[in-house]
């Protein structure tokens, strides 16, 4: 089966390309393992190599080294501000990173769809509740909503793909 995608447009194809997926499958749960570009896979094997030749100097030295160096880099890439730029192990530390550190208090808000991740959920329900906030659940309702997350979820529900969400995500539009 192809599948097309006219979120992406004539671009598909090649853009699909780049990842070493069944191409009968969908893959939507890229947030929570697996799943990334061929490039990215041969880099890291050869990262694996360079830290099995020497594995105390590349993870010692090398690695830990480089991790200001990326901090900078990711920052920039982002226009963020370097000082305020972290790197976290996954989106729940980070989240709990950003819940607890706004000074939440009686009154505030925090907004989330009803497709937030749950430990994310877990994450925004347990700070609001220290904190005397509430939670804002916006329901997600794709096939009522111009643009990209319409044109996305259209796609994939209309695809007849086989298809496994557990994270979805939205792309926002940069204007």
């Amino acid at each position: 089966m192809r599948i097309e995608n006219p979120f992406w447009g004539p671009a598909w194809p090649s853009v699909r390309a780049r990842w070493p997926l069944d191409p009968e499958r969908v893959h939507l749960n890229h947030g929570s393992f697996g799943a990334v570009p061929t490039a990215v896979l041969d880099h890291q094997e050869v990262l694996r190599r360079r830290v099995e030749r020497n594995p105390v100097r590349e993870l010692w030295l090398t690695f830990t080294g480089g991790l200001e160096e990326a901090r900078h880099a990711a920052a920039a890439f982002l226009g963020a501000d370097p000082d305020g730029f972290a790197f976290v192990p996954n989106a729940t530390t980070g989240v709990n990173a950003v819940l607890w550190s706004l000074g939440l208090g009686h009154g505030d808000e925090v907004l989330v769809t009803d497709h937030a991740y749950g430990a994310v959920r877990y994450a925004v329900d347990r700070a609001c509740a220290k904190a005397g906030a509430t939670v804002v659940v916006q329901p997600f309702r794709s096939r009522h909503r111009p643009g990209c997350a319409s044109r996305s979820s259209d796609w994939l529900w209309s695809s007849g793909a086989e298809a496994s969400c557990r994270w979805w995500t939205v792309p926002t539009r940069r204007g």
